[in-house]
């Protein structure tokens, strides 16, 4: 249910940014979507803004998914939708 709940959040957040990019450029709500790879850093924000209060509004828990090492990690979460459900769900284990 929880990841469910988590996917939800992300196509949503992925909804908000498609209404700003051309529709060439529309991410696809799907695991293996690419995310940083493909958005400019002022898309990126946005949907990082957009997706914390998702999280916010669902789970009652604020995370920080802008931490400037995100994109350092081994498994970068913003590389696609699967491994940022997989670092949100990480981050809400951790919140409990």
């Amino acid at each position: 249910m929880k990841d469910d709940e988590i996917i939800k959040a992300i196509y949503n957040a992925i909804d908000d940014v498609n209404e700003l990019l051309p529709k060439e450029e529309k991410l696809r709500k799907e695991p293996n979507t690419p995310i940083f790879d493909v958005l400019s850093s002022l898309l990126i924000l946005n949907f990082i803004v957009k997706l914390e209060e998702n999280i916010k509004e669902v789970f009652n828990v604020t995370i920080n998914l802008a931490d400037e090492l995100i994109v350092l990690k081994k498994n970068n979460p913003l590389k696609n939708v699967q491994n940022l459900k997989n670092h949100i769900s990480s981050n809400l284990k951790n919140n409990q």
